[in-house]
């Protein structure tokens, strides 16, 4: 494998979490404390509760930012399974 490509995955792989753990923690808070239920660290683990019940002032570019960065870090995962070969 090619090691800028490699270092190129891992490092979108990394940076990509740091928006989902931050949307994940605002839609767990809120699941919270509405007493609903939802794992944070499952990807889309929060997705369900993200389109129905959250209430928010920017609810939509936090369910977007939770859905895109989630897609990007499986993304980077896949290629880097896919590329290990």
């Amino acid at each position: 494998m090619d090691t800028p490509v490699l270092a190129f995955l891992i490092t979108m792989a990394v940076l990509s979490l740091v928006p989902a753990w931050l949307s994940g923690g605002i839609l767990q808070k809120h699941a919270r404390q509405e007493g609903a239920r939802g794992l944070d660290w499952i990807p889309f683990g929060l997705l369900p509760y993200g389109f129905t019940r959250f209430r928010h002032p920017h609810r939509f570019f936090i369910v977007w930012a939770y859905v895109f960065s989630n897609l990007l870090f499986l993304g980077a995962i896949v290629a880097l399974f896919i590329l290990w070969k």
